[in-house]
């Protein structure tokens, strides 16, 4: 008796993932049958019929198709002739379902013409598009080309962040550090935010004293690393080299540095370690980089010769006067927006 509430269930899931994706395609179908009749023929399934119901075929194809997209334990149980027949008897079903479903006008539904839509962009992008470029097409020129140009994502040295609190004068750094370090004693969990609240509070430097003394990355040269999230003058050298020693994060420099600037209290607050990556090593990556960027630029393109085929008008009144009220309660399930050209992960190599 469990046995069969168990194939009964699995039969009821997969009548009900049949129904949901194939009546978005026979509903788009009914309802663009003009159009069709002006396009290439491009699926057309010559199979053995299975199964007739009215004028609809299920074939050989169709059921085969949809058993592959089971799993191979799933797809096993359907060795058994009597499990063919139930499934069979799950396709009528939902043959029946839809055809009542177009002729009670369901297929009009805005949502179910969206959805064929976006099955065709699918569908194009899959088999004309998609033809447009090749991965082949990259050739070793470029992946060396942009291996050049990006040496930085590849190769990098060692690098260090700190903060760092400017002074006027030696006898000024001597009594900070002092005052500092008697702060932190006190307590030491809190050594970085006190020491940004003394750089914001007492540093002369106007680049990094708003950002609590933060110097960013730099490298052993003291030229600035990576995405800079601030403009910024590259510390001075004798900076970047008491930096260099300092051992942990967290750590304060033992006295103060003089530079050109003034006089300088130190604290080490990061540090990334030196990576350097051979083009070998990158070059299947790099390649389907390009790879991607040359799809996009081709999908522009084949949406460019469109256009120049096609007449389209924008009502600019009709668009400024929709509606778009952010505190509007939705009923029902949440659905994000879907955009045709929304689907570059179907190109991908």
């Amino acid at each position: 008796m469990q046995r069969d509430q168990h194939r009964s269930v699995r039969l009821t899931y997969l009548w009900v993932t049949y129904l949901a994706f194939y009546l978005v395609c026979l509903v788009g179908c009914e309802a663009n049958k003009p159009m069709e009749q002006e396009s290439n023929i491009r699926h057309q399934d010559s199979s053995p019929i299975v199964a007739l119901v009215g004028q609809v075929k299920i074939t050989k194809n169709e059921v085969e198709r949809r058993l592959s997209e089971l799993s191979p334990l799933s797809r096993a149980r359907y060795q058994n002739p009597e499990r063919r027949k139930e499934l069979i008897d799950t396709l009528i079903r939902f043959e029946l379902l839809s055809g009542e479903a177009l002729k009670l006008g369901h297929g009009e539904h805005p949502e179910v013409q969206l959805a064929y839509k976006q099955a065709m962009v699918r569908e194009l992008l899959k088999h004309e598009v998609r033809s447009l470029v090749k991965i082949g097409d990259i050739t070793e020129t470029e992946i060396k080309a942009y291996y050049q140009e990006h040496l930085e994502d590849y190769q990098r040295p060692s690098l260090m962040r700190a903060s760092h609190i400017l002074l006027k004068t030696a006898a000024e750094a001597s009594a900070k550090l002092k005052e500092l370090r008697l702060h932190i004693k006190a307590d030491p969990k809190n050594a970085r935010s006190i020491f940004g609240e003394f750089a914001t509070k007492y540093s002369i430097d106007q680049e990094t004293r708003g950002r609590r003394g933060d110097l960013q990355y730099f490298d052993q040269k003291g030229r600035l690393v990576g995405d800079r999230q601030f403009p910024q003058t590259s510390p001075p050298l004798e900076v970047t080299e008491a930096v260099f020693k300092l051992g942990k994060i967290g750590e304060i420099s033992a006295q103060a540095i003089q530079s050109k600037q003034g006089w300088h209290l130190l604290q080490r607050t990061g540090g990334k370690r030196a990576f350097k990556r051979a083009l070998q090593e990158v070059k299947t990556e790099i390649r389907n980089l390009l790879f991607r960027v040359r799809k996009a630029k081709a999908l522009e393109a084949y949406v460019t010769r469109l256009k120049s085929k096609t007449k389209v008008e924008i009502n600019e009144e009709a668009l400024e006067k929709l509606k778009l009220d952010a505190d509007r309660k939705v009923r029902g399930p949440k659905r994000k927006l879907k955009l045709p050209l929304d689907l570059t992960d179907s190109l991908s190599p």
